[in-house]
């Protein structure tokens, strides 16, 4: 994902679920090498906003910061502050808590402290981006504007 062998600005849309938590850490476990990275995540996040024109839909696993050395969950503003140091404005984004009745939508506070385990993750980042421009920026400060601050943002 670093490299995308495409031009600039080739898609409208594109979706990236479950995927930049392993950016640069310890592919071994997917038979791949096992090289690590820190800016993998960033580098990737880089190469998508040069090839996405527009929205680019991310899901991610959130709460504790936690290093696995396969995948690294990252807080919830620790994400946000990746997608925006990347050239992304975090246009909407929500988290969900895994309950034992399932998935449900959560608040930051209720997420922080979740912890990945058996193997899957217990609070995900759901996310949509767009290029930060100046248009986006208007658009996404009369919306809050208008709904009062009641959509659960990462980012106020």
């Amino acid at each position: 994902m670093r490299e995308l062998p495409f031009p600039d600005a080739s898609f409208d849309l594109a979706f990236c679920i479950s995927t930049l938590e392993h950016i640069g850490f310890d592919n071994a476990i997917y038979g791949g090498a096992a090289a690590h990275d820190e800016g993998g995540p960033a580098d990737a996040l880089g190469e998508l906003r040069r090839v996405v024109g527009g929205r680019v839909l991310v899901s991610v696993p959130t709460g504790a910061h936690e290093d696995h050395g396969w995948h690294l969950q990252r807080t919830p503003q620790e994400w946000s502050a990746l997608f925006e140091a990347s050239g992304f404005l975090v246009y909407e984004d929500e988290v969900y808590l895994l309950t034992d009745d399932g998935w449900r939508s959560a608040s930051i506070a209720e997420v922080e402290g979740a912890h990945y385990g058996d193997g899957r993750a217990t609070a995900v980042l759901l996310a949509e981006l767009r290029p930060a421009r100046l248009r986006e920026k208007v658009r996404l400060s009369a919306r809050d504007v208008l709904h009062r601050g009641e959509p659960r943002r990462v980012h106020p």
